[in-house]
């Protein structure tokens, strides 16, 4: 049997041969709802070889345009200089009691792009204190950390049964993020080619 270490070995590797830009950012959530890299920062630093700070601009600008559905309400700018994010994130977590109602919690997180030539500096995701709830029946407010708050030991280490749902709201933090700055292509159903 696979272990869970020998599946994030073989996902790291798939995703580097897939790599456009030069490095991954990857932020890692932590007990307290905030999230670091590796080493610890609150921001990561992703460089770029001959590009300029108005393509690294363009880039990202043109990529937030293609992945979100409504960019303009997304999007703020200021050109050549810095573009946030500001968006409603997928559904972190679900549940559904036999006998009682299904519930669905998401929350509003911003991401932040600054660009000087040749690298971009990215802020780690900033995720709202209060989560968007919605339920079949009266919705019960949560914050961000009070959901993710039994998902860590004492001393601020994922529990091994809740790692799963940890790995799932990084990565749906980290995606955008990597998406935005060239690493990753747009995931799609459409199997056919445009010929346009």
């Amino acid at each position: 049997m696979v272990n869970l270490k020998q599946v994030y070995v073989l996902l790291a590797l798939f995703f580097s041969l897939e790599l456009n830009a030069q490095s991954v950012v990857n932020f890692s959530l932590k007990s307290d709802g905030t999230f670091l890299t590796e080493e610890g920062k609150s921001y990561a630093i992703v460089e770029f070889e001959g590009k300029t700070a108005k393509d690294l601009y363009d880039m990202v600008k043109a990529n937030v345009l293609t992945l979100y559905n409504s960019p303009q309400n997304v999007l703020n700018e200021i050109e050549s200089k810095n573009i946030t994010v500001r968006a409603l994130s997928d559904v972190l977590y679900s549940t559904y009691k036999l006998g009682s109602a299904f519930t669905e919690y998401r929350v509003m997180y911003t991401l932040v792009f600054q660009f000087k030539d040749g690298k971009i500096r990215i802020n780690a995701p900033e995720i709202d204190r209060n989560l968007e709830v919605r339920a079949s029946a009266v919705p019960i407010p949560k914050t961000f950390v009070s959901l993710i708050d039994d998902w860590y030991d004492s001393k601020g280490v994922v529990k091994k049964k809740k790692q799963e749902k940890v790995t799932k709201i990084e990565s749906q933090f980290n995606y955008p993020i990597n998406y935005l700055i060239g690493n990753f292509s747009k995931q799609s159903n459409d199997t056919e080619t445009e010929d346009w």
